[in-house]
């Protein structure tokens, strides 16, 4: 499985806070579906769209994957890093 390519959808919930810097959290995570990935990517995220209606849509191709930053912040010489 470490290899596997998949297809997933899920559903998340997210909800406004108080806080400044994150204002919208994700309260609520349920997976959809789930099954190797073939075909038409699109056509693949319209069909659970349909299927589970849902309203937004994230296009993979569209999303940019930041650099994870520790709890405290980023890493120094100082702090173990």
């Amino acid at each position: 499985m470490g290899d596997a390519s998949v297809y997933y959808s899920a559903k998340v919930t997210i909800q406004r806070t108080d806080d400044p810097k994150w204002p919208y959290r994700s309260t609520a995570f349920e997976l959809l579906d789930i099954r190797p990935a073939a075909g038409d990517l699109q056509e693949y995220a319209t069909q659970q769209a349909d299927s589970h209606n849902l309203r937004i849509v994230i296009d993979p191709t569209n999303v940019t994957i930041a650099p994870r930053l520790a709890a405290s912040g980023p890493r120094s010489a100082s702090n173990g890093a």
